[in-house]
């Protein structure tokens, strides 16, 4: 299956796809070493249908992250666990759209995955088939980027996820794919 497969499913599975509810699906390389993954679309996210994080004010600090693994939105790939942006977040059906994150990374078989949120995270550890997908990628967790624009920290969430990152690389010596990181 691909990525462009896998939408389509989305589109047409989507209990809760509807024209109101648009849907904002993954962004970027569909090679990429490095996943970026959150918990759902900003309204503004799915009316200007761009990157995850790259809309309103968790943009600046999401642009610093990428910098962070030296990665752009078109060279990393980022997406949402759920794809729709919904009034009052509730979702349809989250078994579905877990489900189709599972697809979505295997799909991309990243190296590195970077959550993005303490929701999708808690989702995630508790799935048998994620842990099994990820069996040799490196997860980090860390919070979402708007955590910096409330704290009005944005250098101290940099420098929090630069130090998990460095926790890996430490661990693992991960970041020998590429140089890049270094």
């Amino acid at each position: 299956m691909s990525i462009e497969e896998l939408n389509n499913e989305i589109k047409t599975k989507c209990c809760t796809f509807t024209e109101q509810h648009r849907t904002l699906l993954g962004y970027g390389n569909h090679q990429a070493k490095t996943m970026f993954i959150g918990e759902s679309p900003a309204p503004k996210g799915t009316e200007e249908n761009i990157c995850p994080f790259l809309t309103g004010k968790s943009r600046p600090v999401f642009l610093r992250v990428l910098a962070l693994f030296n990665e752009t939105a078109e060279s990393a790939y980022t997406t949402n666990l759920v794809k729709c942006s919904i009034p009052n977040q509730k979702i349809g059906n989250p078994t579905f759209c877990l489900k189709n994150l599972l697809k979505e990374i295997s799909i991309i078989k990243p190296k590195v995955i970077i959550v993005l949120s303490a929701t999708v995270w808690t989702d995630l550890i508790s799935d048998d088939e994620f842990n099994k997908i990820t069996k040799h990628i490196k997860v980090i967790h860390y919070v979402h980027p708007m955590s910096a624009i409330y704290s009005n920290d944005i250098d101290g969430y940099i420098e929090g996820l630069n130090n998990e990152k460095k926790k890996i690389e430490r661990k693992t010596n991960l970041f020998d794919f590429t140089s890049s990181w270094m």
